[in-house]
């Protein structure tokens, strides 16, 4: 059984007045254990909004969500607010794409770690604070003590993304959801994050859902691909099988548009780009 099952997942934004609006348009993909599946594809085609609804996170106002999301034979769709809020955290943790708005400005970081391991793992405040300081530590911050009574505009970027994976990870779920956790960090600092993330998914055995544009970062660390469009998942499989032999046009055309050092490739590439688009 896989880990996580999404069957014909659905999200319409409705308004009053208006034409309701499909942004995910029934989706299906697995995501085995200790596996890890990239989701790419342009800005806007529905990879944040299919992460929020996988982990309920979605305003109950304004949409509608339908099919089914299996979580180790569970259905997250169905469970109540306070299943699912037992189950978030605990079993499925996510890195959201911004954490200076995705911490709480006004709360130390200590206490946003703490505060999960008292509620998930039932841990005193003496045994959470010890807890935070080793896993600020194993997520690569410097002087962890010290950062447990520091907000988060007192962070760096590379800095704020670490804690927010430390809080992710607090629990030890056996599904991570990182929603492009590299998003406005430069390419020093990005490869640093990438890197820690395969280290803790190797030393949690956890299982790695990643969201990104990014298909240099999936062709990396990704077992599996699957590449949106407009809402719908237009073309998955092994990420090398999908990298060399592209069979979808719009997979084509986006593994074309690809930026290469070698003036031959991009002529090459050029060419195939206009006799697609033009196809």
């Amino acid at each position: 059984m896989a880990l996580l099952e999404v069957r014909d997942l659905k999200v319409d934004f409705v308004r009053r007045g208006e034409r309701p609006f499909t942004a995910v348009d029934g989706i299906s993909f697995d995501v085995e254990p200790g596996q890890t599946v990239g989701l790419v594809g342009e800005s806007g085609c529905g990879k944040s909004v299919t992460s929020l609804a996988i982990m309920r996170l979605l305003a109950k106002r304004g949409n509608k969500v339908s099919g089914s999301v299996r979580f180790e034979g569970t259905d997250l769709l169905k469970l109540s607010d306070k299943d699912m809020r037992d189950r978030r955290g605990r079993d499925l943790g996510m890195v959201f794409q911004d954490p200076l708005s995705s911490l709480n400005p006004v709360i130390p970081i200590g206490l946003q770690i703490t505060e999960v391991l008292e509620r998930h793992r039932g841990m005193s405040r003496k045994a959470a604070s010890v807890e935070a300081v080793d896993l600020l530590d194993k997520v690569g911050i410097p002087d962890p003590s010290r950062r447990l009574s520091e907000y988060p505009h007192q962070l760096s970027g590379g800095m704020r993304q670490r804690a927010l994976i430390a809080i992710a990870l607090a629990c030890r779920p056996r599904l991570l959801i990182a929603d492009e956790p590299t998003t406005a960090l430069d390419v020093t600092i990005q490869a640093q994050i990438l890197e820690l993330m395969q280290s803790l998914q190797r030393r949690f055995g956890m299982a790695l859902l990643l969201i990104t544009h990014d298909l240099g970062v999936v062709r990396k660390m990704a077992d599996r691909v699957c590449v949106m469009n407009k809402g719908e998942i237009v073309e998955a499989g092994e990420t090398e099988a999908v990298f060399t032999a592209p069979q979808h046009p719009y997979t084509q055309r986006l593994l074309a548009s690809l930026p290469v050092p070698d003036p031959d490739e991009q002529a090459r590439r050029r060419t195939q780009w206009e006799r697609l688009r033009d196809a």
